[in-house]
């Protein structure tokens, strides 16, 4: 999952709009784009997202891992579980 997916996951699961979800921390349009996978965020902004809305951090970094993580780091993981 993406961080705009998980984003989006994110703020269904709460029930919010995406005005409500950014707050003033970003653009609505920028945030649109976010959750569609078009651009990018800074690690500030998703923090301050999070943080506003108690998100647990590391929950949303289990979420997007799988999508950031390295080949070879997953290969050390698959390894590392066994």
């Amino acid at each position: 999952m993406t961080i705009g997916e998980a984003l989006k996951h994110q703020r269904i699961r709460l029930g919010l709009t995406q005005d409500e979800m950014i707050q003033g921390i970003i653009h609505k349009s920028h945030y649109s784009k976010i959750e569609r996978g078009i651009e990018g965020i800074s690690a500030e902004s998703l923090f301050k997202i999070l943080f506003a809305h108690h998100i647990d951090v590391d929950s949303f970094l289990e979420l997007i891992k799988n999508e950031y993580i390295s080949a070879d780091c997953k290969i050390k993981l698959n390894t590392f579980e066994k």
